[in-house]
């Protein structure tokens, strides 16, 4: 039977218990800006996740990057690595502090890197990602390389590329990823339809050519930040083309959708909910699971319940 792994949810969103402001809405940093300024309350956000049976917690620092902080926060190089490396520590503060209440199943700790559209802050990363045709492999490889290497250095178990938007980047992030052979990482993609990632390339054509690259330091190869209707045809597409590769999934919630072009979360209508989707999920054999943007504390633990009767009902 199939070991699944439960990851975190939407940070943002549960940070809202804690801090009831919207000041990380449209904030070039987002909620990095909280490794700086509010560490505490970050380390109680995964808490909360880990209470729930989450079994992956990921770093606060998708749009933690050097010249994010350098431009946002006025810090220097070395400060903001720094910052990278605390964000790695938050993550690693909420792990310790659920083992010493007596959590003690295993919890990762994941170091997570967005694209460089997340450092642009215009969307570009769910749209057509057109720096991607003004950057080349070699460019990107070196604008990535030190917050990887930081995130690395800080004592992440394992890395997850996230919202990558196009082929090049990925294979960018193998660059770097291969010059530190006992490192794991899982790829996750952006796609706003059930073929495509968001710069056009065949999502099932992309995850064959990083399996080939780096087959040995690959986790899973998956998709995040979209709306689950388009998660189960893209995750299938995979798995037809190889059904070698392990298969990861963050979406987000099922009842709203994100305009890329008003900045605004607008709702949808009949839906299946996420933990509908989440049975999907586990039909088709999808590795890890967890929630993205808008999703919760509740839905995490819906999850766990599905990967419950699932492993009970094929046992």
């Amino acid at each position: 039977m199939k070991d699944f792994v439960l990851t975190d949810g939407g940070h943002d969103t549960q940070f809202r218990k804690y801090n009831n402001t919207d000041e990380f809405d449209g904030h070039p940093l987002h909620m990095a800006q909280f490794i700086l300024e509010s560490p505490e309350t970050y380390t109680k956000v995964l808490q909360d996740f880990i209470q729930v049976g989450a079994e992956m917690v990921l770093t606060p620092t998708y749009q933690a990057t050097i010249d994010g902080f350098q431009e946002h926060m006025g810090l220097g190089r070395e400060k903001a690595l720094e910052l990278i490396k605390i964000g790695v520590k938050i993550a690693r503060d909420a792990v310790e502090l659920e083992k010493a209440k007596g959590n003690t199943k295993p919890v990762a700790v994941v170091g997570v890197i967005g694209p460089y559209g997340a450092y642009l802050h215009d969307g570009s990363e769910y749209q057509t990602a057109s720096y991607a045709d003004h950057m080349t492999t070699e460019e990107l490889e070196e604008w990535h390389r030190p917050r990887v290497e930081a995130l690395i250095e800080a004592g992440s178990d394992c890395l997850i590329f996230g919202t990558i938007p196009a082929l090049k980047e990925a294979e960018a992030f193998i660059r770097v990823l291969k010059q530190h052979p006992g490192v794991k990482a899982i790829l996750s993609f952006s796609a706003q339809n059930e073929q495509t990632i968001c710069h056009g390339e065949r999502l099932s054509d992309v995850a064959q050519r990083c399996w080939k690259l780096a087959a040995d330091q690959i986790l899973a190869i998956g998709v995040n930040c979209q709306h689950p209707r388009f998660s189960v045809p893209l995750l299938r597409s995979i798995k037809e083309a190889n059904p070698d590769i392990p298969l990861f999934v963050r979406s987000n919630s099922s009842h709203e959708r994100f305009n890329t072009e008003t900045y605004e979360w607008e709702l949808t209508e009949n839906e299946k909910t996420l933990q509908e989707y989440c049975r999907d999920w586990l039909e088709l054999g999808v590795k890890y699971i967890g929630g993205c943007c808008r999703t919760t504390v509740d839905d995490i633990s819906s999850f766990r319940e599905e990967i419950r009767k699932f492993t009970i009902k094929n046992k």
